[in-house]
């Protein structure tokens, strides 16, 4: 982790000045003239806007993120290398937790849109330096992660068909198994109506031996 304090821009010097004067000289007329509230309101916006604002802007470059500081209100503000698309150096005088002109412009994704911050290190070309190079690092490891993610998935789908192959096979085996037994089966039914037939036959053999055999006891009476 390192941390980088902001640059501070001569208007910015001049602010924090004006404001210590004015309660410096606040405090004087209330000794003098007893009216106390300017010199209150005055201590109030220097307290929790002007001071902090003036030394506690700062930058720290973690080992993941990135986390900005400005004041009491801007605190622990996280930006995450990965999600960090461009780092530009660039002038620009819009409101920013920045005491300087002389600004960096971070364009990030966080939640599915699109944002940037700008930032003024004092450190300038240093913050730049290290703020692309964990960025292209973590870029790098972004990539080989979906590098292993497609190598698995193709691995996946390359031992998907023998296992349909397998179970194709089965299923076929399966198949021949039943058609040969609905083919006994037909043929056991086919085969019944002879047996049938062949009893009657005998039957009816049997029948006509009995009844030649009665006639003839009858003629011999």
């Amino acid at each position: 982790m390192k941390k980088f304090g902001s640059r501070i821009s001569p208007l910015a010097f001049l602010i924090f000045a004006l404001f210590t004067l004015l309660t410096i000289a606040t405090y004087m007329i209330w000794i003098i003239t007893s009216v106390w509230w300017p010199s209150l309101v005055l201590t109030i916006i220097d307290i929790f806007i002007v001071y902090p604002v003036y030394f506690g802007t700062n930058y720290r470059l973690d080992k993941d993120k990135i986390i900005i500081n400005c004041g009491l209100f801007f605190v622990n503000y996280k930006i995450a290398y990965q999600d960090i698309m461009a780092v530009i150096p660039k002038k620009d005088s819009s409101f920013a937790p920045c005491l300087d002109t002389q600004r960096v412009l971070i364009m990030y994704i966080k939640q599915g849109k699109s944002h940037k911050i700008f930032v003024s290190p004092n450190m300038f070309d240093e913050f730049v330096c290290l703020i692309t190079d964990n960025v292209l690092s973590f870029a790098k490891e972004g990539e080989k992660e979906n590098q292993d993610a497609s190598d698995t998935k193709l691995a996946t789908s390359e031992n998907k068909p023998t296992k349909s192959r397998k179970e194709k096979t089965n299923v076929a085996e399966v198949k021949k198994s039943e058609k040969s037994k609905s083919l006994t089966k037909v043929r056991t039914r086919k085969a019944s109506p002879k047996k049938t037939q062949s009893r009657s036959k005998t039957n009816t053999s049997k029948a006509s031996k009995e009844n030649t055999s009665v006639k003839k006891v009858k003629t011999a009476t």
